[in-house]
């Protein structure tokens, strides 16, 4: 298997978060026209990505406006190793993880308006969405052709160090469009367990193909292809890398530090900079708070650098360093999003309700 990676390859994984659409060929056909190649070298490169998910960590999936369906990230941090199912009993469990070197952690998705549980002994950060990182060309290395394993070399963190201090020569000026991002208005569309599925089933595979969906489903195409124009493609942003594409054997631990930032304009240029790198895996965040969780995939004395570049930022923009945590990447856990059958979501009130049938479903599905 040919393990590098040259600038096309790069250039389509960056430019697949853009893309809001459904279907192997589909994808291609978009990416073909927006990097002006054929479509069957564009299928070619794809299959490539899609092939080396077997042997490194290269995980692609969707990323959707997660606020839009009423949850929130709650993010635990336990000092000791302790069962966290028998502590917090939320059901939507999305992630659960060791700490090193001792301790564990999960995040759970929560409905907006429910109460946040929080134990004495855990830490526990609020969050409201996610992104996932878009890989700069740059801060792969100046060459045309380089190799994964070359990715976590000390000159990367050269290359990202620069674009850092770019931020430290900004002007901060006012930045006060959060309220219209994050509180979006309510959604007309009520969310049912056919979108989670078909959400569910994307994140896994975001390249399948609308027969792979009615396979997985069990309902036919026109109400599936009726679903994803109504309710689920209007909140996906894209498409991209859940994982870095790090050789297994160069990185063992995610270096998570949680920021705490001075104002709006500092934390969106920071989110900016930081989803540029190719380490970090994706961004999570709290506007309202101005509060954000950059993970590093890593290994564990490349932290170092990192701490360096984050003490840096502490320092000159006045940014605060709440807390930072050693996840111990061979025991991390990683869910897609849960659904309970026959139910459905309503946006008005934030409650799920039963349907009493996939019928009732399907004949509502017009008004809704």
């Amino acid at each position: 298997m040919n393990l590098s990676f040259d600038l096309l390859d790069i250039k389509i994984m960056k430019m697949l978060y853009g893309v809001r659409t459904v279907g192997y060929t589909r994808v291609a056909r978009i990416l073909a026209q927006r990097l002006n190649h054929d479509t069957r070298s564009i299928i070619r490169k794809i299959d490539k990505l899609i092939n080396l998910c077997k042997e490194y960590k290269l995980c692609f999936s969707i990323d959707f406006q997660i606020y839009k369906l009423g949850l929130k990230f709650v993010a635990y941090f336990f000092e000791d190793d302790i069962d966290v199912k028998s502590v917090i009993k939320y059901k939507l469990l999305r992630s659960k993880f060791n700490l090193v070197p001792k301790g564990c952690g999960a995040i759970y998705l929560v409905p907006v308006e429910e109460p946040v549980m929080k134990p004495s002994d855990a830490d526990v950060y609020i969050f409201y969405d996610r992104m996932l990182s878009t890989p700069d060309i740059d801060l792969y290395g100046l060459k045309p052709l380089f190799y994964i394993d070359n990715t976590i070399a000390e000159d990367i963190f050269n290359l990202f160090n620069k674009e850092v201090s770019k931020l430290l020569n900004m002007k901060v000026k006012s930045y006060n469009n959060v309220n219209e991002i994050y509180e979006p208005k309510l959604p007309k569309a009520r969310y049912d367990w056919i979108d989670l599925t078909i959400i569910k089933e994307l994140e896994k595979n975001p390249f399948a193909k609308i027969n792979d969906l009615v396979k997985s489903i069990g309902i036919s195409s026109k109400y599936i292809r009726r679903h994803l124009k109504h309710h689920v493609l209007p909140i996906v942003k894209g498409m991209g890398l859940r994982l870095r594409p790090v050789s297994k054997y160069f990185s063992d631990t995610l270096y998570c530090t949680i920021l705490r930032f001075p104002d709006e304009y500092t934390l969106d240029q920071t989110i900016h900079v930081f989803k540029k790198f190719p380490l970090i895996t994706s961004i999570i965040v709290n506007p309202f708070e101005r509060i954000a969780m950059f993970p590093f995939s890593l290994l564990f004395p490349y932290s170092r650098s990192a701490y360096k570049i984050i003490h840096k930022l502490e320092t000159e923009l006045g940014i605060e360093i709440l807390n930072s945590y050693y996840i111990d990447i061979g025991s991390l856990m990683w869910f897609t999003i849960p659904y309970e059958k026959f139910k459905e979501y309503n946006p008005y009130d934030r409650s799920w309700v039963y349907i009493k049938s996939l019928r009732e479903i399907l004949r509502r599905f017009g008004r809704s």
